[in-house]
C-alpha cells in the first residue's frame, strides 16, 4: 500500500485540480437594466457571473432569466445586439436601435468584447439616432 500512496495523492490532486479550474464559479454580480424609447422592460436587475464574463453574457442571462425575447448575432469584437423583446434595429427609423450604457457611460467597444466587472451597471436603451460618441 505505501508504495502506492504516492501515485494515489497524485490522483487525487489532478483530479481536484481539475475539477476546480473547469467549474466557473459565478459569485460575481453586475446590474442589467433595458428600456425602450418609451418604456422600463426589464428594471434594474442583479445578475450573476463568472469572471471573463462579458457584457453580451449577461444581459443574455438576464433575458433568459426574465423570458425576454433577445436577438444577437457574432461574438467577442464582432457581437451585435439586433433586437430584444421584438424591437429591432431600424423598427423605428433609419438610425434606431440598441446601444449600451457600463456606469453611466456609452460604451466604445462592442458588447462582446467589454468585460464586466463586480458591481457593474449595464443598461441597454433603445435610441432612435445614434448619440454622438463621448470623449
Amino acid at each position: 500500500m505505501k508504495k502506492y500512496l504516492p501515485a494515489l495523492i497524485c490522483v487525487l490532486l489532478i483530479t481536484f485540480l481539475a475539477a476546480s479550474c473547469s467549474s466557473k464559479k459565478e459569485d460575481l454580480a453586475c446590474t442589467v437594466a433595458i428600456e425602450s424609447d418609451d418604456a422600463e422592460i426589464l428594471a434594474p436587475t442583479s445578475v450573476s457571473f463568472a469572471d471573463g464574463s462579458s457584457v453580451l453574457d449577461v444581459t443574455k442571462k438576464a433575458a433568459r432569466q426574465k423570458k425576454l425575447q433577445m436577438e444577437s448575432s457574432g461574438s467577442g469584437l464582432t457581437a451585435y445586439v439586433s433586437g430584444i423583446d421584438n424591437l429591432y434595429e431600424f423598427d423605428k427609423g433609419p438610425e434606431s436601435g440598441w446601444i449600451y450604457y457600463v456606469n453611466g457611460k456609452q460604451a466604445k467597444e462592442g458588447c462582446g468584447s467589454h468585460k464586466v466587472s463586480e458591481g457593474d451597471e449595464i443598461k441597454w436603451v433603445y435610441v432612435l439616432e445614434t448619440p454622438p460618441m463621448e470623449q
